[in-house]
């Protein structure tokens, strides 16, 4: 509940501090005294966006706080324990304070804070009703979430969890849209990679290969001078017919070593040394001889080693500096091409979770219809009861849902729904307030005043759902009088019996009900304007009263006015 407001400095108000009471609060005054400043102030406070017009000629910032008792709000309290924010004695206190140099700060129970924190709970503390909210029963988006308030908890859980399938398909749809845009791309990246890998393949190359294939091309192509060569080195080795070779001397020095060692032992270990030399040159030979007699010509090798090598060089043009290089561009092309087949597996597996995550939407979404419908064949019947006590007892209301095809929504191939975060109904809210009139959409057939008493109806229906304290209703007597006025005065007072109401007036009717009547007065002091409120004793509201039914405060309308107040306590003593 709110239990008091302090105005610093904002618009025509210059300080002010205005308590609160529980049940009907009623604020009167002259037009153009600044009534709706209050409800500016209060919704500025609640994180409406900041004006340095707000601020008052002359002043440097301007400041609104506002107490409120909290006691008997779980809801409140959870979000007050998630935000990290502490309450003494089950109070709350709000600022906000904005400033010509634009340090603006705001404070939750005198701590700095932030605007996020207020916009979090304030949707816990005050329902604020302006004639912007009764144009808003105009909107089929508005229509429906007051359906879906009214429909309780059951509705509220269903929505929730129709909201969360359709993220989640919204999430898959988009990823789904992002590998579709590639996919063409894509398809002709794997087809170039499968080329790529099946002509390396093909080629078989091996590791070392190429060096290989070097040393047998250069033994190819220099088989007479490697032959002609051994073959020379063999007969110095070994001597022609009519010559001595190497080896033959080197027999007849070592015979003569022999010899000499007989003679002198030291010799011994030079003749050892000739005769491993002697032996070792006669491998030589036989390695030689072995050699050039293996020695093939092979010109059908030579063409087919000739042809690999072409072949690798072709392979490192098209695919790397070095042998070495293709190798390696093989292994990444083979790395890829799973990474895009991948690619085709992850869009498989997306249409499935989004075939998935539609089958339960769906399911989900017809079972919301389902309470919705029911939700609203109850509310129409209760709804139309309440416009009976609003001076409105031949209205017939009822509640129209529509659903909307298109090709991109869900459901059967044909037979697509357009669907939302709530759902897929679109409702629209259907009245005849004259018998014999059709049902039609509020837009077409709705006055002011029948506006305003249907969500004063609304309201009504909702006060004892609602957890919200406190209600404030800005000219919900808009476009009505006489005996409408008075049935409106009786609602919001039943409704002030459950939830503490602050309403704005400028009929008698309504003012004479209130449990605490503020005055608003403006007046001109030294040449500047200033806002004033005050609260009515039961005198003061016998004048106000009568200056609201006659403009000015005469002998019968004070009558009146103390007759209409006798009856406002008889009703609320005995409502």
């Amino acid at each position: 509940m709110l239990v008091e407001l302090g105005i610093n400095n904002f618009a025509l108000i210059e300080r002010q501090n205005i308590e609160f009471s529980p049940g009907l609060n009623i604020l009167t005054g002259e037009t153009g005294a600044g009534k709706s400043i209050l409800i500016g102030a209060l919704e500025l406070l609640l994180g409406a966006r900041a004006s340095l017009d707000y601020i008052r000629t002359g002043a440097e910032k301007a400041e609104i706080r506002a107490l409120f008792v909290v006691d008997g709000l779980p809801g409140l309290q959870e979000k007050l324990l998630e935000l990290g924010v502490e309450t003494e004695e089950d109070q709350l206190l709000l600022s906000r304070e904005i400033s010509r140099s634009g340090n603006n700060r705001v404070r939750v129970n005198g701590q700095l804070s932030t605007l996020s924190v207020i916009k979090e709970v304030s949707p816990f503390l005050i329902d604020i009703h302006g004639q912007h909210e009764h144009q808003s029963l105009f909107s089929g988006d508005n229509q429906r979430q007051l359906l879906d308030h009214f429909g309780g908890e059951k509705l509220k859980e269903l929505k929730n969890e129709v909201n969360s399938v359709y993220r989640e398909i919204k999430t898959a749809r988009g990823e789904l849209e992002k590998l579709k845009r590639s996919e063409k791309e894509r398809k002709q990246r794997l087809e170039l990679v499968s080329f790529q890998i099946k002509e390396l393949e093909k080629a078989s190359l091996k590791p070392g290969e190429e060096e290989k294939l070097e040393e047998e091309h250069k033994v190819l192509t220099n088989y007479e001078f490697l032959y002609t060569k051994c073959q020379e080195i063999f007969s110095s080795l070994n001597g022609e017919e009519m010559e001595t070779g190497i080896n033959d001397k080197l027999g007849y020095m070592q015979k003569e070593l022999e010899e000499l060692k007989k003679i002198d032992s030291k010799l011994e270990n030079a003749e050892e040394l000739l005769r491993s030399s002697y032996y070792q040159l006669q491998e030589l030979a036989r390695e030689l001889r072995s050699y050039a007699e293996g020695i093939v010509f092979d010109e059908a090798r030579l063409q087919e080693v000739e042809n690999r090598i072409g072949e690798i060089n072709d392979l490192k043009r098209k695919y790397g500096p070095s042998f070495e290089k293709v190798l390696q561009f093989l292994e990444t092309a083979r790395v890829e091409y799973k990474k895009l087949l991948g690619s085709q597996e992850k869009t498989d597996d997306l249409e499935r979770v989004i075939s998935d995550c539609e089958e339960r939407y769906l399911s989900l979404a017809r079972e919301l219809s389902r309470e919705r419908k029911a939700a609203a064949e109850k509310m129409s019947e209760l709804l139309v009861a309440e416009l009976k006590g609003l001076a409105m007892p031949q209205t017939m209301f009822r509640v129209d849902f529509q659903t909307v095809y298109d090709q991109d929504g869900i459901g059967p191939p044909g037979k697509e729904m357009a669907f939302w975060e709530y759902g897929v109904d679109q409702v629209e809210f259907m009245l005849s307030p004259n018998p014999g009139e059709d049902l039609k959409p509020l837009t077409r057939i709705a006055s002011g005043g029948e506006i305003s008493r249907l969500m004063l109806a609304l309201k009504a229906l909702t006060a004892d759902r609602e957890q919200v304290p406190t209600m404030i209703f800005d000219e919900i007597d808009s476009g009505i009088g006489g005996k409408t006025a008075q049935k409106v005065a009786e609602k919001l007072a039943k409704i002030s019996r459950n939830r503490q109401v602050i309403t704005i007036t400028h009929l008698p009717h309504i003012a004479s009900m209130a449990d605490k009547h503020l005055f608003i007065d403006k007046e001109i002091k030294g040449g500047k304007t200033r806002t004033q409120v005050v609260e009515l004793n039961s005198q003061e509201r016998a004048g106000e009263l009568a200056r609201m039914l006659e403009g000015e405060v005469s002998e019968t309308a004070l009558s009146h006015a103390r007759e209409m107040l006798e009856k406002a306590r008889g009703k609320r003593k005995f409502d």
